[in-house]
């Protein structure tokens, strides 16, 4: 190795604050823990007082995109193996709607498409030239449409 690269190798652990600016709050992660369990990400609210006084508040758990396209993940895994045959992209949104999950039309492309290309959702062309969705089984090797 050479330059400051080895020095990276030597962290132990590594915890980054993220200030979100317009929601007046601090996100407390921690990226790198080697020798314990890693801290779920928190809120940090900063609560401003009289003239220049601030004080720091602990705001609770943190939920991120990442979270929600890991439960978007899980959700999508749940409704595809309820459905008997295979369903369009629309009414797969259709049924996660349902379901009451927070997560927008893109992002659920996104995982879609994610989940498609690590070969966990089968496709196949459907009528009109709609793509049809089906849970791959784990022995599938993956023929996906995208």
């Amino acid at each position: 190795m050479r330059g400051s690269s080895d020095i990276l190798a030597a962290l132990d652990s590594h915890i980054a604050v993220d200030r979100k600016v317009d929601e007046n709050f601090l996100v407390v992660t921690q990226p790198k823990l080697r020798q314990a369990e890693e801290v779920k990400a928190f809120r940090v609210d900063i609560i401003k007082g009289q003239g220049k006084n601030v004080r720091l508040e602990y705001g609770g758990e943190y939920k991120d995109k990442r979270n929600t396209k890991t439960e978007l993940r899980t959700c999508i895994k749940d409704v595809l193996s309820k459905c008997e045959n295979p369903i369009s992209k629309n009414d797969l949104w259709e049924l996660l709607q349902k379901t009451g999950i927070k997560a927008g039309r893109s992002t659920y492309k996104a995982v879609l498409e994610e989940m498609i290309r690590c070969y966990e959702v089968d496709t196949q062309k459907g009528p009109k030239n709609t793509i049809l969705c089906t849970l791959a089984n784990s022995s599938s090797e993956g023929d996906g449409v995208d």
